[in-house]
């Protein structure tokens, strides 16, 4: 009965998509060209230094700074001291990069990852700023992505209790000639920005097709996919765009939940869900004074 049902809605995908040709390719082009302009110049050299960065154990080196501190907010071990301050900086598509990195050369362990992605996300600052300042300003880009970092530390400190791991794995990465490391990291990163891409064309198409830009339609598109949400929510009222931005930059995306899904597929996706509500709920709270100024 279950795969009646999923082959039935294959089909009715499929058929959708068939008279709807126009626009799948329009939207597949513009997605490509949004992928190409906006997401490969900032997480493609990000992805390589990333993972040259572990390469030259320098992962250890931010371990051990920033231990006493993270630790003491969050109860995280000592190999995800990492994850955090690269996330903060990069962004959560670079997060599950890290993740995956340290996952296969066993620095962490499953039990670390599902504790460490409920607080790590991070939406890559430059980014975020170069949208946020033409739908807002900058100065309330800049208050958004404060309210985002400050939402995940909440999180982390609301589940400093949960998955505690004080088994650090002082795991020695062989390092590889600069050459070969590179080499390496291109292929990986590569691979994983096409998968990337296909599902964000994926996500577009479906959500072009079933949504149109009304309101409900923008929030769902903005679910659907952050980044195809913020590009349509400029003729919102002000107060709107702030509500909206935050929903959107709090939930990331069914998108980048694929991303994680796929990347890592033993995460525990309900609870990374619920924390994903919760950031928009206390990003909201946090917002309350700015949105009673205007």
């Amino acid at each position: 009965m279950k795969n009646i049902i999923s082959i039935l809605t294959l089909l009715i995908l499929f058929i959708i998509l068939l008279l709807n040709t126009n626009l799948v390719i329009e939207t597949t082009n513009n997605t490509i060209i949004n992928f190409k302009n906006n997401l490969l110049p900032t997480i493609f050299p990000i992805f390589i230094i990333s993972d040259l960065l572990i390469n030259y154990d320098f992962y250890n080196i931010i371990n051990n700074i920033s231990y006493k501190i993270l630790n003491k907010l969050f109860k995280i071990n000592k190999s995800c001291c990492f994850i955090f301050i690269l996330g903060i900086i990069t962004g959560y598509s670079n997060t599950f990069n890290i993740i995956l990195n340290l996952y296969n050369k066993k620095v962490i362990n499953e039990k670390m990852i599902n504790k460490i992605i409920l607080f790590t996300n991070f939406i890559n600052p430059l980014y975020l700023i170069a949208i946020l300042k033409v739908i807002l300003n900058f100065k309330l880009a800049l208050i958004i992505l404060f309210t985002s970092i400050l939402s995940n530390i909440i999180i982390g400190i609301i589940y400093r209790n949960y998955n505690i791991d004080n088994n650090y794995i002082n795991n020695d990465i062989k390092q590889l000639p600069l050459f070969i490391c590179l080499n390496k990291s291109i292929t990986k990163s590569i691979n994983v920005l096409l998968m990337i891409l296909g599902i964000n064309i994926f996500i577009s198409i479906i959500s072009n097709i079933l949504f149109n830009n009304s309101l409900i339609g923008i929030l769902f598109k903005g679910l659907l996919d952050l980044t195809n949400g913020l590009s349509i929510i400029n003729n919102l009222s002000f107060k709107l765009k702030i509500i909206f931005s935050c929903l959107f930059i709090s939930f990331s995306g069914i998108n980048t939940h694929l991303q994680c899904i796929n990347l890592l597929p033993f995460v525990n996706y309900y609870k990374y869900l619920k924390c994903r509500i919760l950031q928009f709920i206390i990003s909201i709270i946090i917002l309350i004074p700015v949105l009673l100024i205007y």
